[in-house]
């Protein structure tokens, strides 16, 4: 597997951590105290590591936001990410501003499968990544693309 061409993500499958555990080129929200993140190098769907994300409660967990991309005005962009939960039916939020579409909700297997959506956006210029885990429990996500269409 490989990188799409013309993906604009920094850092997609986080290889990159300069501090142990911490991916490179993206931002971390706050949730509740127990949430963690984690650059894991046991699972990994591309390259050798995953992000790692733990949600103790409900609607509280930790999100990530890769440093913004820049987006032309009018264009389709596929967004995705491969995931998979420690349990079945975890949910994760995907999202991408600027475009047409709302966050999108998915629901994790416990094996990995790619999750996707395409949206246009409305005007150009930077723009922010989101992923969240939603439900209580851990999944792991590799390989975080935007791609023009």
């Amino acid at each position: 597997m490989t990188v799409a061409q013309g993906n604009l993500t920094v850092n997609p499958s986080f290889e990159d951590s300069g501090n142990v555990g911490t991916p490179d080129g993206c931002y971390v929200g706050t949730g509740h105290r127990g949430a963690s993140l984690f650059a894991d190098s046991r699972l990994a769907v591309h390259g050798s590591h995953s992000l790692r994300l733990t949600t103790p409660v409900e609607n509280q967990g930790v999100g990530i936001s890769p440093f913004p991309i820049n987006l032309e005005k009018g264009r389709s962009y596929k967004v995705s990410i491969w995931a998979r939960g420690r349990t079945p039916g975890l949910r994760f939020q995907l999202s991408l501003s600027g475009i047409d579409k709302d966050a999108q909700t998915f629901e994790a297997t416990t094996d990995w499968a790619k999750y996707e959506f395409t949206g246009t956006t409305q005007d150009g210029g930077r723009r922010q990544l989101g992923l969240r885990l939603v439900s209580a429990g851990t999944a792991w996500f590799d390989l975080l693309e935007v791609v023009p269409q």
